[in-house]
C-alpha cells in the first residue's frame, strides 16, 4: 500500500470500474457500467465521455500496440478499441464453440500476452436467476484465459477458481493473482507459473492455491490492480 492521502477526483456516475492510466496523454480512462460508457479524466480536461456505447464494459487494460483491451459484458467478449478513433476489435467470444461467460478483468503482460477472467456475473444472479439482458451460460465452468494469436481462439488457463473476479501478475511474472468475490469462497487465489506462460500454445502448466480468505463480512474483494 502507498501512504497517502485520497481525494475525489470526479462524480455522478453509477457504478465505475476497471481504471486505466494512459501515461502518454497523462489521463484514466474507466468505466461507468450502468450508463454503459467509458469515462475518460486528465487533470487538464477533467471528465469526459470517451464512449457512450461501450457494451456495458467493466474491466480496461493497455495493450501493448496501445488500444484498450475492454472486458464487454452485454457482447461476452474481449474487445480491442482504438485511441485514435474508438474503432473496435472482437479478439475473444467463445471457445471450443461455447460462448464465454461474462468477461470480467484483463491484464497485459510486460510482453504485450493478455489474460483475463470470465465469471458468470454478467450472464445470472448466483442463485441461478436471469434477469435484463443476461442469459444462461453456455461453458460448463468459469475460467482464465490467454488471449491468442488466433482471432476468437482464447486459450484456457485455470477453472479452479469459483467465480474468478480481478487479476494481477506478481512482479517477476511467475504468479498471478486471482479474486473470488463470491458469497461462497471470498478469497485470493494464485495460480503459479510451472512453465513459460507467455509461450503461443502453452497450456496445462498452472495450479491454484488459496493464499488469503476473508474473515470479515459484509465485503470481499474485487480487483487485483499491480
Amino acid at each position: 500500500m502507498i501512504a497517502g492521502n485520497a481525494r475525489k477526483l470526479a462524480g455522478g456516475m453509477g457504478f465505475t470500474e476497471g481504471p486505466c492510466w494512459l501515461p502518454d496523454q497523462q489521463a484514466v480512462l474507466f468505466t461507468d457500467i450502468p450508463a454503459n460508457r467509458i469515462m475518460r479524466w486528465s487533470a487538464e480536461a477533467g471528465l469526459s465521455v470517451w464512449s457512450d456505447h461501450a457494451h456495458f464494459a467493466i474491466g480496461l487494460a493497455r495493450a501493448s500496440d496501445g488500444r484498450i483491451l475492454a472486458c464487454e459484458h452485454s457482447t461476452r467478449s474481449i474487445a480491442a478499441l482504438s485511441l485514435a478513433d474508438g474503432s473496435r476489435q472482437v479478439l475473444a467470444r467463445s471457445v471450443g464453440g461455447r460462448v464465454l461467460n461474462s468477461t470480467n478483468d484483463v491484464i497485459c503482460a510486460r510482453d504485450g500476452t493478455g489474460l483475463f477472467t470470465d465469471p458468470p456475473f454478467g450472464v445470472r444472479a448466483e442463485d441461478g436467476t436471469l434477469y435484463g439482458y443476461h442469459q444462461a451460460m453456455d461453458l460448463p465452468y468459469c475460467g482464465m484465459f490467454r488471449v491468442s494469436n488466433t482471432p476468437d481462439a482464447p486459450v484456457p488457463l485455470t477453472n479452479g477458481v469459483y467465480r474468478p473476479n480481478g487479476l494481477c501478475p506478481s512482479p517477476d511474472e511467475r504468479h498471478i493473482y486471482i479474486s473470488d468475490n463470491s458469497g461462497r469462497q471470498h478469497k485470493v487465489a494464485v495460480c503459479d507459473v510451472a512453465g513459460n506462460l507467455w509461450v503461443a500454445g502453452a497450456t496445462g502448466f498452472m495450479f491454484t492455491r488459496t493464499v488469503a480468505r476473508a474473515s470479515l463480512t459484509p465485503g470481499a474483494g474485487n480487483g487485483d490492480e499491480p
